[in-house]
Parts: structure tokens; C-alpha cells; sequence
């Protein structure tokens, strides 16, 4: 819900559409947002809010791809690109991805496979308090790391799930040097 709408230099929120804000220089211009709840911590996988989820996956956290809010497409964001699939006759599911090279954590230290390996294996570790996503990951099997490059890995699928592609792409990736 947009709250109010402000430039720096005057004193009243602009809520209506008495001012023109098409013609509002954007240095100074403040938007206010009002969100209708708190997320109880910041690790998204413990928070079971559906406001924690607006909040922190789309704000605090990162995943290997992002949904479009213009047309609800999957698109790269720590991946280079949406990951090939392949599905084999047995029904299971093959899902390479690559990390981009750029893709770092705060402390500049680079997000590896090791980090979404780390947070499958929390999301799926029955001792984590994390019963809602669980099931969302129960066709993961396995996280295959390149050798030979630890931003490429291969998720192995134990079965067909028509939404592994868009539940893998959009988990939030945790920081295993951190846990």
C-alpha cells in the first residue's frame, strides 16, 4: 500500500494528485511504504509469515533467479541464465546452473554451489524448524558441485515436479560460511 508520496523540499506529503510529481526532480523524492506486519527475524527460512516472505525474499535475501513482476517470467538473478533442464525417461529432473562470477556476500567472499547446497540441506534437515518449505524441496536429491568450478552445479531430481524449476530458482541462497 503506497503510504505518501514527498520531495525534500516541501513539508507536506503529496497525497492526491494536486501536485504533479511526473515534473518532481527524483534527487530528494521520498516514497513511504506501509507493510501490515513484521517478519520475526530475518532468516527466511524460519520465518513462516507470509509478510516475512514478501519482505525478506524479495528485499533482504537473493535466489538464483527472480520473478518478473512485469509478465511472472523466471529471469537470471545470481544465475547467469535459467538453468538447462533435462528430463530423463525414468521421469527424473537434471538442473545445471551457474553462478554469476560477480556474485559476492557483503563480506566480498564469492556465493558459491556450496552455499545452495548448504541451504537445500537446512531446508530439508528435519531438525531446522521449517515444516512449510520442506515439502516444496522433497524431489531434491542431490546437489552436484563442478570440480572443476564451484559456481557450477547440477540439482538431481528424484522425480517430474512441474514447479522444481520456478522453487529452486527462487529459494533464498544462505551463506554457508556464516552457519
Amino acid at each position: 500500500v503506497l503510504n505518501s508520496c514527498q520531495n525534500e523540499t516541501s513539508s507536506t506529503a503529496t497525497q492526491g494528485a494536486s501536485e504533479d510529481i511526473s515534473s518532481v526532480d527524483s534527487v530528494g523524492f521520498q516514497v513511504n511504504v506501509h507493510l501490515g506486519g513484521n517478519t520475526g527475524g530475518l532468516n527466511s527460512i524460519l520465518s513462516t509469515t507470509a509478510i516475512s516472505g514478501q519482505i525478506l525474499d524479495l528485499n533482504v535475501h537473493a535466489g538464483l533467479l527472480e520473478i518478473s513482476p512485469e509478465d511472472y517470467s523466471l529471469r537470471p538473478y545470481l544465475a547467469v541464465s535459467r538453468p538447462t533442464v533435462t528430463i530423463n525417461e525414468d521421469g527424473t529432473i537434471l538442473m545445471d546452473f551457474e553462478i554469476r562470477e560477480a556474485a559476492s556476500w557483503d563480506n566480498n567472499t564469492p556465493i558459491t554451489a556450496e552455499d545452495v547446497a548448504f541451504t537445500l540441506k537446512a531446508i530439508k534437515n528435519p531438525k531446522v524448524n521449517c515444516n512449510h518449505l520442506r515439502g516444496w524441496f522433497e524431489f531434491v536429491e542431490a546437489v552436484d558441485i563442478d570440480p572443476n568450478n564451484p559456481k557450477k552445479f547440477r540439482i538431481r531430481c528424484n522425480r517430474s515436479y512441474l514447479l522444481a524449476e520456478t522453487a529452486i530458482g527462487a529459494m533464498s541462497v544462505f551463506p554457508s560460511y556464516f552457519y
